[in-house]
């Protein structure tokens, strides 16, 4: 098995329901992936004085209609609506990092 075999299989584990993965609902669809709030003092970033801060990062198993998500979009996941602040394709996963919408 070489390297690429092996990392698309350490995902599966990643994503599995038995291991870190869970049951995750975007626009009303069911997919199996991983949602992790991160410590937002790492993960704040200053725009000319303005902070922000990713709230939630979504991995999931790539899909080409993940693409769909990008920066700026409102995606409602798990009964929440959140802004799109970054997603991106990293090996067979697709990454989102979300921002809470507050007052909508």
């Amino acid at each position: 098995m070489n390297f690429k075999e092996q990392l698309k299989e350490d995902i599966k584990v990643f994503l599995n329901l038995d291991e870190f993965g869970e049951e995750i609902i975007i626009q009303g669809k069911m997919y199996i992936g991983v949602m992790e709030r991160p410590d937002n003092k790492m993960n704040k970033e200053e725009y000319e004085g303005l902070s922000r801060e990713i709230d939630y990062i979504l991995y999931l198993e790539y899909e080409e209609e993940f693409e769909k998500y990008t920066p700026g979009k409102q995606i409602d996941v798990n009964n929440g609506t959140f802004e799109v602040y970054r997603s991106y394709k990293e090996e067979s996963l697709f990454i989102i990092e979300l921002q809470e919408r507050i007052g909508i």
